[in-house]
């Protein structure tokens, strides 16, 4: 997932755009709508010295110039006028969602029990999912890995009868409690981190 930014400031626009920018809450709810339609997420943040547009996608070029559009089209202005002043990022996340915790499935007739080990930690603030099959636990892992998922959760099976939670990134795996387990902080939502890719 990728975070699109694009806006104005008080850095470089002047006061006469500024204001011409500038959305109340209503609006830029509105604007965060319209630019949401496209099957992507928004936000409009408009203060009295910036309006800025974020949004979550996929292909940011795309996602750049929709936010333009919208620029151009709420303060009157032509893309000439205001491409100069505008200010552009591109963001990424740390992960590819927003799960922090996948828990296995060793079976089919186990698929309730993950369920609950998820329910309890989700009740907890631990964003959290169940693996889509069954499948032999290095492929589970692979899922997780693949989505960017820091720990692999293990419920007690007939060969262990405690919880078990791997981070995958080091290899450490300990036993745990689903009412009392907290990944580090930094782990528990993804980051916005800056994007290598330069930007216009």
């Amino acid at each position: 997932m990728r975070l699109v930014l694009v806006g104005i400031s008080h850095h470089r626009a002047p006061l006469e755009v500024r204001e011409r920018l500038f959305v109340d809450t209503a609006g830029a709810r509105e604007l965060a709508v319209e630019l949401a339609q496209a099957g992507e997420e928004a936000v409009c943040l408009s203060t009295c010295n910036r309006t800025e547009l974020y949004l979550a996608c996929d292909h940011a070029p795309a996602a750049e110039e929709r936010a333009v559009a919208s620029l151009v089209a709420l303060g009157e202005l032509t893309e000439t006028e205001l491409t100069p002043l505008l200010a552009r990022g591109l963001l990424d996340a740390d992960r590819g969602v927003p799960s922090c915790v996948l828990v296995v499935l060793p079976d089919d007739d186990s698929r309730a029990a993950s369920r609950e080990v998820a329910r309890r930690l989700r009740a907890r603030g631990i964003a959290t999912e169940v693996a889509p099959s069954a499948a032999k636990f290095g492929r589970q892992i692979r899922h997780a890995d693949r989505r960017g998922i820091p720990y692999v959760w293990f419920p007690p099976t007939g060969a262990t009868q405690t919880h078990q939670v791997k981070d995958i990134r080091s290899g450490d795996q300990v036993d745990a409690d689903p009412d009392g387990w907290l990944p580090p902080a930094i782990d528990l939502r993804p980051r916005i981190v800056a994007s290598e890719e330069p930007t216009r």
